[in-house]
């Protein structure tokens, strides 16, 4: 029974390994030494397809020859070898983040970007909540109900400013989760003679503030506003055109100011 596993297989397969350099490798640290035969006869493989990743895996530093005639191959230690991989990859992310950022330098030079993006289901809006909170840089400015307070753990540690209007019972959050240079407001529904009533247009804005209300604006550049829930289906919108941040921007600091 042959011990190597789909499974380490395809974990090398991820780390950027070919399949048949997977196979020769995992083959070469089962059978500590090995000529082209015995590896090929032991998967059933094709000559060229070994000898092709022999060579790939010994350029790459994974497998050396301690022996000329005939050929004997010896796997790298794999503690040395999945270090070298995984190295690999993060100098792969690091020159692909440089390029992306690039990107977005040449995206930003062609003019104002798109106005809306619509998101629809609750994993796509928890993901891109995660992805914009743990992105933030400089500030994070939220209306968020109270039993969606746990998307806040993408906060934790990082040196942001952060205002929030939670809309619930009011609790220790930024002690919670470990958000630093944080300012919590509770605005309370219902209560006509609060600062946050003292005018018909915002009177009007209280009573949306539903259960179901989520809005965040991070670094003054994106945002985030989920839809209230008529169904059984979530969906919400996002955006980083700069006029429509500004207008979400202007709402909230008035809401802010308003707010007991």
């Amino acid at each position: 029974m042959n011990p190597i596993t789909g499974r380490l297989i395809d974990s090398l397969h991820i780390l950027g390994l070919t399949e048949y350099e997977a196979k020769v490798y995992s083959a070469l640290v089962l059978l500590e030494t090995a000529d082209v035969k015995q590896i090929y006869e032991f998967w059933g493989a094709s000559k060229p397809n070994v000898y092709q990743s022999l060579k790939s895996l010994t350029d790459k530093g994974l497998v050396m020859v301690v022996s000329s005639r005939p050929a004997i191959y010896r796997a790298v230690p794999y503690e040395s070898a999945l270090k070298h991989m995984v190295e690999a990859h993060h100098r792969a992310a690091d020159a692909a983040r440089e390029e992306f950022r690039d990107l977005e330098k040449h995206r930003e030079s062609q003019g104002s970007p798109d106005v809306l993006w619509t998101l629809f289901g609750e994993r796509n809006i928890e993901r891109k909540l995660g992805e914009m909170l743990s992105s933030a840089k400089r500030s994070v400015k939220g209306i968020i109900p109270s039993d969606h307070v746990d998307v806040l753990k993408h906060l934790t540690g990082k040196e942001v400013f952060v205002d929030l209007l939670v809309l619930g019972a009011p609790s220790d959050l930024a002690k919670k989760y470990g958000i630093k240079n944080a300012r919590v407001k509770y605005p309370k529904k219902g209560q006509e003679k609060s600062k946050f009533m003292e005018d018909e247009d915002f009177a009007e804005f209280h009573r949306m503030l539903s259960d179901d209300v989520l809005l965040f604006i991070v670094d003054d550049r994106e945002l985030i506003y989920l839809l209230p829930v008529t169904g059984a289906s979530h969906s919400g919108i996002t955006s980083i055109n700069p006029n429509i941040v500004k207008m979400a921007n202007l709402i909230f600091s008035a809401a802010w100011r308003r707010c007991e």
